[in-house]
């Protein structure tokens, strides 16, 4: 080995990892936490080790020092909950809820979207009922936007099927790199896959997440439904949305036309090919799964059914096979939903949540009277701390 190898390597083992160092900040803070009791006697010792494994957790999962899986700190946590004598039932809760049901076979349907080609194929088929010009295929956008995140709640899903199509789009339209048409065309795709779901509790993976952590919640069971979520959501979503595309295009209001005729998009979907039986079935599956969400007020089948079903007809149709339960979606995902949804209960059973509101609620009662500027408050914390 060469001396400047040898230099070069030390220098590498010598180097202080940042990352390393705030983790461990955390750990100590945590475990002062944990064993001085700082808040007693309004929070009592339990509460106190809560706390501490949270702290501990929340390190591991910002900074991943040894870039250890976000399911694995969960399982680390719900050790330390274990251990200072939490009972299994309530540590293992967020794993027993009904929102964890709706999130697992959410995922799956995402993933038959892309394994058979359905979510490729819908684009395509709204894409070439437009003439082709930029009014047009924005709203283009818009539909197939609403249709993919009817389908799957994972917007992760939805960009992955619709940003490739949006290249393709402009590369056929022959947009330069560089143009505001180019721009618009692409923001749009990416805009229309991450927002117009959100209005409707299945159109984002955090709407099963949020109803689960408010399950968990004594006296919220039951307030997040699909129809309460779209009844608070919908609306001020659409027009959000209405207004960031009529925004967008004045913003980059492209100069040039598109010259392109409709031919070209019918014959990029023509090659395709034939739709396939999995497609079909996986469409008419999916479809009749969001009716069910959508009409759950009538028939009062709860949603955690209706995916679970969705799940089993799509696995009795051979569209998803045995090796793809496995390797079909991210279950370091599932892992950590569930312990988050576990949250809840483990704070409401060691006394964290009523010390919470005793210290949260005067700090934040002068901006709760006005629901307008509470919601303006959260989105400037929001901005400030980049949550995403």
């Amino acid at each position: 080995m060469s001396l400047s190898a040898i230099e070069t390597s030390l220098e590498q083992q010598s180097s202080i990892n940042p990352k390393l160092i705030l983790f461990w900040l955390f750990v100590i803070a945590g475990l002062l936490v944990g064993f001085l009791n700082p808040w007693s006697p309004a929070l009592n010792p339990l509460g106190h080790k809560v706390l501490m494994g949270l702290i501990i957790a929340v390190g591991l999962w910002v900074f991943k020092p040894w870039d250890i899986p976000f399911s694995v700190t969960g399982c680390l946590l719900m050790m330390i909950y274990l251990v200072f004598g939490i009972t299994p039932d309530k540590v293992f809760s967020g794993f027993t809820s009904s929102a964890l049901w709706v999130l697992l076979p959410a995922l799956y349907f995402g993933y038959v979207l892309v394994k058979t080609g359905l979510g490729k194929r819908i684009s395509y088929l709204v894409i070439k009922a437009f003439n082709p010009s930029f009014i047009s295929l924005i709203l283009a956008w818009v539909v197939i936007g609403l249709l993919l995140s009817a389908l799957t709640p994972s917007i992760t899903v939805r960009v992955a099927i619709v940003m490739p199509l949006a290249l393709s789009c402009v590369e056929v339209c022959k947009l330069e790199k560089g143009s505001n048409g180019r721009a618009l065309i692409l923001l749009t795709a990416w805009a229309m896959a991450l927002l117009p779901g959100t209005g409707w509790l299945t159109g984002a993976l955090w709407g099963p997440i949020v109803m689960g952590m408010f399950n968990a919640t004594p006296g919220l069971d039951g307030v997040i439904t699909f129809s309460s979520w779209s009844k608070a959501a919908f609306l001020p979503i659409e027009i959000m949305s209405v207004l960031l595309i009529i925004g967008g295009y004045f913003v980059l209001r492209p100069e040039e036309g598109i010259s392109v005729s409709k031919e070209v998009f019918e014959g990029e979907y023509a090659k395709l090919g034939p739709m396939s039986r999995e497609e079909k079935v996986t469409g008419i599956i999916l479809l009749l799964c969001f009716l069910f969400f959508a009409t759950g007020q009538i028939h009062h089948i709860p949603d955690a059914a209706v995916c679970l079903g969705g799940l089993f007809a799509l696995t009795a149709a051979g569209v998803i096979k045995t090796q793809d339960l496995s390797s079909g979606i991210s279950w370091d995902l599932v892992i950590f939903v569930g312990v988050a949804m576990s949250l809840g209960t483990v704070f409401a059973s060691a006394g964290v949540s009523q010390w919470l509101s005793s210290v949260l609620v005067p700090m934040l009662a002068p901006i709760t009277g006005n629901s307008w500027l509470f919601c303006f408050c959260c989105n400037i914390l929001s901005a400030y701390l980049e949550i995403p």
